[in-house]
Formats: C-alpha cells, sequence, structure tokens
C-alpha cells in the first residue's frame, strides 16, 4: 500500500507496509513530516494490520477529518482508499491502493525522497 500527502501545493508519495505504524506532522521526529498550515507537530498516526487501516488522531489542534467529519481524538478510525484525511487546512493524505501501476508508484516514491533530501 501507498500513502500519497498533499501538503496543499504538491503530492508526496511513501510506501507503507502491513503491520506497521506510521507519525504524521509538523514536527520532524514524524516518520512522516508536513509543515503545512494548521498541522500540528504530531498530528495523527496511521495504524496497519493485516490490510486494514486505521488513522488515530492525537489531539491535533485544528483536527484531523474524513468526508468532513471531524475525528474524535484518540479514537482509532477506519481509513479507506475512498475519502482522503484532511489534517489542518489544506493538507490531505489519501490511501493508495497496489492495484494501480506499482511501477509507476514506486518512481513517486523516489522521486519524493530526493526532492526531500535535495
Amino acid at each position: 500500500m501507498y500513502l500519497k500527502v498533499n501538503d496543499g501545493q504538491k503530492d508526496y508519495y511513501y510506501q507503507f507496509s502491513d503491520n506497521k505504524k506510521v507519525t504524521v506532522g509538523r514536527g520532524a521526529s514524524n516518520d512522516i513530516s508536513v509543515t503545512a498550515e494548521g498541522v500540528s507537530r504530531n498530528h495523527l498516526e496511521i495504524h496497519s494490520n493485516n490490510g486494514e487501516y486505521l488513522i488515530v488522531d492525537l489531539g491535533a489542534t485544528n483536527g484531523s477529518f474524513i468526508n468532513e467529519e471531524k475525528l474524535e481524538p484518540k479514537a482509532k478510525v477506519p481509513f479507506n482508499t475512498f475519502f482522503p484525511v484532511q489534517m489542518g487546512f489544506h493538507a490531505k493524505i489519501y490511501l493508495v491502493d497496489e492495484s494501480e501501476d506499482t511501477k509507476s508508484l514506486d518512481k513517486l516514491v523516489e522521486e519524493t525522497k530526493e526532492s526531500l533530501e535535495g
């Protein structure tokens, strides 16, 4: 599975392994750092367990939303490819299914790594 993160201006791609937890927020200690307006230092977690994906809002000041519904802080909420998670004012995270062209997605992941390093 892959994650697409849009910071309100640009898309970034990350590979997301099963049975893993990923942290997302403005802080550099997160697995995925998003510096868009309204994103908290430690905004949310994404959990993967045997093909099931869950989002946990970590009490972010400006909240997290799925389909315009605000997520309850600390509650595990199902996450799927239908609706992105909005963080703060403009940032969004999408779950991208591997049934799409994985070679193209792998290339986008590499381009993201290069742009963040360079």
